[in-house]
């Protein structure tokens, strides 16, 4: 909406100049002095001097048949002007046009016998104002799926002469049904852009990017087993737990003994 949203802007600021340049020779003012509102163009203070839009749209024909205008056509396009490269030395600089700023939190269910990890509930917070509820909660559902599935499950699996091992679904693990949190919820606190139309500005991909590292702290805080690679697969959290806290698999199994 950013992008396209200036480029409508700046086309409906062209169509408003071309409505007032032709009432402006209608009535013969200056086109300053021509208002715009409820679908007419009216000369400031003399508002029995109107002609709508329909009357102008593709031209207008004086009482004696000659014409002025045509169709009016609205045109308008948007460039970032402002951005510029990052300074190799110091990081600084405006490489986009605009920022989202997100966080990401979850509460999951470890199983230290078989490493899977289940999320319980996931809450994204974007600081984004919103134009359609129900179409940005989904996006920032999807991105929690996505983003949760690239953490735990998705993984290219290579051999070592660089032959890709996994190219269908059968081996490259997606999330199912099943695999989504159990509750997920979208909190948007309506922070606008201050140059944008309605203070519009993505949330797009940004919804992905908060649950790998999410759902890590989770586990370190959970058991205290840091996994710094994705994904977070049942394997690679066996794994960390037997090099980081093998403790954890001796009391789960004697648990399970004394449940037995």
């Amino acid at each position: 909406l950013f992008s396209e949203g200036q480029s409508v802007l700046r086309a409906l600021e062209d169509l408003k100049n071309q409505i007032k340049e032709v009432a402006s020779q209608i009535f013969k003012v200056h086109k300053d002095l021509i208002e715009i509102k409820d679908g007419k163009a009216c000369v400031e203070g003399e508002p029995w001097h109107c002609v709508t839009f329909a009357e102008i749209a593709l031209g207008y024909m004086f009482p004696d048949g000659t014409t002025i205008g045509g169709p009016l056509i609205g045109r308008g396009s948007y460039v970032p002007a402002a951005n510029t490269l990052l300074d190799p030395e110091t990081g600084k600089g405006k490489p986009a046009p605009f920022y989202t700023f997100g966080a990401g939190a979850v509460e999951i269910e470890v199983n230290v016998l078989t490493g899977e990890i289940k999320i319980l509930k996931a809450v994204a917070v974007l600081d984004t104002p919103v134009i359609n509820p129900a179409l940005a909660e989904g996006q920032v559902y999807g991105g929690i799926v996505m983003g949760s599935n690239i953490a735990l499950r998705e993984e290219l699996k290579f051999s070592p002469d660089g032959r890709l091992l996994n190219p269908n679904f059968t081996d490259y693990k997606v999330a199912r049904a099943g695999d989504t949190p159990l509750e997920m919820k979208a909190i948007f606190l309506g922070v606008g852009q201050s140059d944008a139309p309605y203070g519009a500005k993505g949330i797009g991909e940004l919804t992905m990017i908060p649950w790998p590292a999410a759902i890590a702290n989770a586990l370190a805080n959970a058991i205290g087993v840091e996994v710094k690679a994705l994904p977070m697969s049942p394997e690679n959290v066996i794994k960390a737990i037997k090099e980081q806290r093998p403790e954890l698999l001796e009391k789960a199994k004697e648990f399970l003994k004394v449940k037995e």
